[in-house]
């Protein structure tokens, strides 16, 4: 009859709001405020400067020499497209924190009106952002392939035909490479779309929803693995900056341990209350006692009073008329005024000849 499960307590609001006041929301806001601030002082200070350089040394010690104009030239030009790309990529961020500070405060706040879903809408939006960017990234990276692919194909069968196979069977490998991350890209930021749809509807519907809180939590486990190792990496090639590059990796890690915490106990902690609250959902077969003997409810009503029937009144009799004999009243004497003499009406306030009053 229908699909979702029946809430008597009516207060999907105050479930949510249950769950998102938790501290760790908080924190979460707070990861993502100062992974901003770890990318501005790098972008705007000398670190970024010796990474460049660190990476042009590591190309020169593999033989790779790199001439002094263009190296400066490529120091210069990378640190001011660096500053200018990590303001664009904060945008995201900052958002992010706002709205999960947003959902903190008010989830905190006990009443009635006080609902988080301006801070879940920001969410919502700004994974649907996330997924078409994804989608358009995935596409350019895929024409760029096939154009670097056929470029390399051409080439190695006018010059180097001996090595057609290598660089097919390197082009196939990077092809591979490009396919698998698509497909966990595309797949990530759906989940994400869906967890923050979930909760978005489960404060405005009257159902309680989980969709893509497991997928989204186990995803950013195994970002934080793969952060995890790409940190780890960098304290080998990089050793000049690896310690700064250890402390905002760090944090990128905790955002998605953080992260993954939030998705997955969202889902148990609906689950719990959806299995705790809803014995049976719409359609179910309604509760039936345990066999036995009957159970003959005594009648407990009150006897209801009962009217005599309706009589007429008795007429007056001769004999009630003797007992009440009837008796003339004395009429009141008449009056003469004080000062003139003249007769007044019984009862009469002030003298009609007069006017001296009586």
């Amino acid at each position: 009859m229908y699909d979702q499960q029946f809430n008597p307590y009516g207060g999907n609001l105050a479930i949510v709001k249950g769950y998102f006041k938790s501290g760790k929301v908080l924190a979460l806001g707070i990861l993502y405020l100062l992974s901003v601030v770890l990318t501005f002082i790098m972008t705007s200070t000398t670190s970024f400067v010796t990474i460049i350089y660190n990476v042009l040394d590591y190309l020169t010690s593999r033989g790779i020499d790199v001439p002094d104009q263009i190296r400066e030239t490529i120091v210069s030009s990378s640190a001011s497209s660096a500053i200018f790309s990590s303001v664009i990529s904060s945008i995201f961020p900052i958002l992010t924190a706002i709205a999960f500070i947003l959902i903190f405060v008010k989830s905190r706040n006990a009443s009635e009106t006080s609902s988080p879903i301006t801070g879940v809408n920001i969410l919502y939006v700004l994974s649907v952002i996330s997924l078409v960017f994804a989608v358009i990234g995935v596409v350019l990276f895929a024409l760029a392939y096939i154009g670097i692919f056929a470029v390399g194909v051409f080439a190695s069968n006018r010059n180097y035909s001996d090595y057609t196979g290598a660089v097919i069977a390197v082009m196939v490998f990077l092809g591979l490479i490009l396919i698998a991350y698509a497909v966990v890209a595309i797949i990530y930021y759906v989940s994400c779309k869906n967890f923050y749809r979930s909760v978005k509807r489960s404060i405005t519907t009257p159902v309680l929803e989980t969709k893509g809180a497991v997928p989204f939590g186990v995803f950013n486990i195994i970002l934080a693995v793969f952060t995890f190792i790409s940190m780890s990496s960098s304290l080998v090639v990089l050793p000049g900056v690896g310690g700064f590059l250890f402390v905002s990796g760090l944090i990128n890690i905790l955002i998605n341990i953080f992260i993954a915490i939030i998705a997955l106990g969202y889902n148990k902690y609906i689950s719990g209350i959806k299995q705790g609250i809803n014995t049976a959902p719409y359609g179910a077969a309604p509760y039936q006692a345990a066999p036995g003997a009957p159970y003959n409810m005594p009648n407990y009503t009150a006897p209801q009073p009962q009217n005599p029937p309706y009589a007429d009144p008795a007429a007056p009799t001769n004999e009630h008329k003797e007992q009440q004999p009837y008796t003339e009243q004395p009429r009141p004497q008449a009056m003469y005024c004080p000062n003139c003499g003249a007769k007044t009406e019984p009862g009469a306030p002030f003298c009609s000849n007069c006017g001296t009053k009586l």
